[in-house]
């Protein structure tokens, strides 16, 4: 009771005074990039992050920030200024996404300097995205269809497994993230309403995902204890708020002075976030979002919260309910 109150108290302070209270935001910004135009997408549990920048000719161009050291990827089958990079484990193997001379899209796993091309054999050709990775070298992304309908995927040791969340439309499901449990997280439209909802999967089992009193829910990344980040948009509003979702509680993370928009796109095992906010130029720029206390204690405070939530969502299963009230 405590610890879900602890999270209540977290979730209930919503806006930008919970955030500063509890997250110390941090910039990145690559050097190499043009002003307002740095994407971060990922970060595992060393601190590593990576996403991608745009240089001053509008070129696109993968990177890893380790350190304050910004190291630039850039996929040799990948047509100039292609190549965008979208998670990173703890072995430093990267995924992403490029696009070849042809304009065709393609996953890529890249590991010390070499490069694998992902293409999904249930998609059309060059119509790929690869968006999480794991510390098994699993692979979650999203492909397209001969008919254009999309479809969540799990790569694992060359063995595509398609996804689609049952509550979707038929062919709009997006896979986004994995962790070292297979537990894969992304989002839906949802057949019913038409609004985005993120989803948890577990050995076939969906369990969606609904942030209170907002509209659409995209839900990005996920770590080992099943803490799920993301964003939502205001009811009425273009704003967009970041979250880290816990058992179906909702912490909510506004980068401060942020105009428009604070997007979760990435959890570690220690709760630091890493997304994308917008400044009031209309440019964008990477953030880590770090706990306070800092990590190590939050960790612990995690594996409770953790607990929590797998009590939560096992009871919201032995229930019958597919998403959190």
């Amino acid at each position: 009771m405590g610890l879900a109150a602890t999270v209540a108290v977290l979730a209930c302070g919503a806006g930008s005074a919970a955030t500063a209270a509890g997250y110390v935001y941090t910039a990145l910004d690559d050097p190499a990039a043009a002003p307002g135009a740095t994407f971060v997408y990922g970060i595992n549990d060393l601190g590593q992050v990576t996403g991608y920048f745009s240089d001053i000719s509008g070129l696109n161009h993968g990177f890893v920030e380790s350190g304050s050291v910004y190291t630039t990827l850039d996929n040799p089958a990948a047509a100039p200024g292609q190549t965008f990079a979208s998670a990173i484990n703890n072995a430093g193997q990267v995924v992403g996404t490029f696009s070849d001379t042809s304009g065709l899209s393609h996953g890529f796993v890249e590991s010390g300097g070499v490069y694998t091309t992902l293409d999904d054999p249930a998609g059309a050709p060059g119509q790929i995205s690869a968006s999480g990775i794991n510390n098994t070298g699993q692979v979650v992304g999203t492909f397209s269809d001969t008919s254009g309908a999309n479809h969540g995927f799990v790569e694992s040791g060359g063995i595509y497994t398609t996804l689609d969340d049952p509550a979707a439309y038929a062919g709009q499901t997006y896979a986004s993230g994995i962790n070292d449990a297979g537990q894969v997280t992304g989002y839906f439209f949802d057949a019913a309403s038409g609004i985005a909802r993120g989803f948890v999967e577990s050995g076939g089992l969906y369990t969606n995902l609904d942030a209170p009193s907002f509209g659409d829910t995209f839900a990005s990344g996920i770590n080992n204890m099943g803490q799920v980040t993301g964003f939502v948009y205001e009811i009425g509003s273009a704003t967009q708020h970041g979250f880290v979702e816990i058992g179906g509680l909702y912490i909510f993370l506004n980068y401060p002075g942020a105009s428009g928009y604070t997007d979760g796109l990435g959890i570690n095992g220690l709760g630091q976030v890493v997304g994308i906010f917008g400044d009031a130029s209309g440019g964008t720029h990477g953030f880590v979002a770090t706990p306070v206390p800092e990590p190590a204690a939050w960790a612990m405070l995690l594996i409770g919260f953790g607990s929590l939530g797998a009590t939560l969502r096992a009871e919201r299963k032995k229930n019958g309910a597919r998403a959190p009230a």
